[in-house]
This record gives structure tokens, sequence and C-alpha cells, in this order.
């Protein structure tokens, strides 16, 4: 008998991920809109998965549509064994009667998810800058997985980029430094998920850039574009975010946006690995 599941398809990825079992021979409801969840329809203790949105749940609530659905208790009587899928781990989650997956701390996933923020990032800097991407010099904050993968990416594009850690080590710039330095490249991108924009620091980032590598005869003296991928923006300051000394964008979920055939491949995979199974 096939394994059955059900996707709360709250973005495409998801959408896709659900498609892509299915191929696999699971037998998978999709869930793309408020309207087509009946709970009342669906057997809990029958299924072995649940795909929570990105984000999972913290009181047994979520949101699609604008919607807003309560899965709790639902998800309160799933059977041991059910994998419940999400990107995140709650105190919710954490108690819930059943298995819980959070995909994002499969290695594999991570990496390769990176680079598909990375090409995010990327589109991000086409729609929200007015110059060539080549006229700007750039700064990466966080040397994780995302922040490296960044780093790369616009490094590969010939872009004068730096990375700024909190450590320092492999040639980063020690954020410490980089904070109390005044103004910094003309485009920040954040990946931390601490708050390292300050209103303090961003308060100093007037006139002209003392980072070289600008070309096309700009002087680098405009607002820094600040690009914050920390998940709820919580690496900016909130007053920083306002300054006007910054122009600031809060970024979408991006391989989602950009990819969401290959995010949704990412996660379908995901789920094979924690089952023991081979990859798509």
């Amino acid at each position: 008998m096939p394994k059955r599941g059900v996707i709360f398809a709250s973005d495409e990825r998801l959408y896709y991920c659900g498609m892509y079992l299915r191929e696999k021979g699971y037998e998978t409801q999709i869930v793309r809109d408020p309207a087509e969840w009946d709970p009342e329809k669906v057997r809990a203790k029958d299924l072995d998965f649940v795909f929570l949105p990105i984000r999972g749940t913290s009181d047994g609530t979520i949101t699609m549509g604008g919607t807003r659905i309560d899965l709790g208790p639902f998800l309160e009587s799933l059977k041991p064994e059910t994998k419940v899928l999400a990107g995140l781990w709650t105190d919710y989650e954490r108690f819930l009667p059943c298995s819980f997956v959070c995909y994002q701390e499969d290695p594999e996933f991570a990496a390769r998810n990176s680079v598909l923020t990375a090409e995010g990032v990327l589109y991000l800097l086409l729609r929200r800058t007015p110059r060539s991407l080549f006229t700007y010099t750039y700064d990466v904050i966080g040397g994780g997985r995302v922040g490296s993968s960044v780093c790369d990416y616009l490094k590969r594009l010939g872009l004068p980029v730096r990375l700024i850690s909190h450590s320092g080590r492999d040639g980063a710039v020690p954020l410490a430094d980089w904070q109390k330095a005044g103004r910094p490249s003309d485009v920040v991108v954040n990946t931390a998920t601490a708050p390292v924009i300050t209103e303090e620091s961003v308060r100093t980032w007037s006139g002209a850039s003392a980072v070289s590598g600008n070309s096309g005869g700009f002087a680098g003296s405009g607002p820094v574009y600040v690009f914050d991928l920390s998940s709820g923006m919580r690496g900016t300051e909130p007053a920083a975010r306002e300054h006007e000394n910054i122009v600031y964008c809060a970024a979408p979920p991006l391989p989602g946006l950009v990819a969401p055939e290959s995010a949704g491949q990412l996660l379908a995979e995901a789920f094979l690995r924690s089952e023991g199974g081979e990859e798509l």
C-alpha cells in the first residue's frame, strides 16, 4: 500500500514537492487553498506524512491565502510514526505526538537550498537597484552556508564583495570592526539572524563609501541598499530600517520565488532521505 500524506502548499515549492512525491508513488493530497481542506474527510491516523508551510506552526494554526486554519486537533490526533515536516522547529511542534522532521537540519538540503537563495539575491539586486550591478560594492554579513553561498555567487560574477562574520576567520571582516567603520559598501546583504545592523551604526552611513571597487564613475555616496534575508527581519533594528541613510528590503523566501520547482525537489528529496529512500 502506498504511503499517504497531506501537503499544505502555502507556496509553489511545496506544490512541486507534492507533484514529485506523487511521481514516486506517494498518495499525496496537495492543499493549495483553504477551501480544499476539510478535516472531516481526512483520517489523521491513516497518514504517514504531513508537510506544514515552511515556517511550521507555533500554536497549531497556519495561514494560507490570508486565511487562518486551525490544524491543532488534526495534528494532535496523528499517530506517533507520522512524519510532520517543516523548515523551523517550534516549541509547539516539539510536543506533538508524532515524528517531527526539520529539513533545514538536513546538511544536503541546507547546502543546496543556500545556492537557490544566492540566485534569489541576484534577482533582488537586479529588481531593486537602479544601476548596473558592476557599479556597486557589496558586503555580505554572515559566514554560514547562506552567507558563504551569496558571497561566492557574487564573486563568480566578478563583483567586488567582502564577507563579514562574527569571528573574522578565513579572510572575513570581523563584524565588530565593520560596525564601527562608518559607511560600508554600497549594498549590504544580511544573512545573520541577530540584530547586526543597528541604528547607531546606520547613523554613520552618510557620505561617500570608503570601500574601493566602484566602476562607471559613480561615487557611492547615495543611500546604502540593505537586503535583509533574516527570518522576521531580525537582522536589522526597526529604527535602522527607517533611517534616511539606507534603502531597506526585507527579502521574501527566495528559493520559492526564483526556482520553485528546484526548491520543491529539494524538499521531496529531504523527505525521502528521512525515509531512507533514494533521491529523485
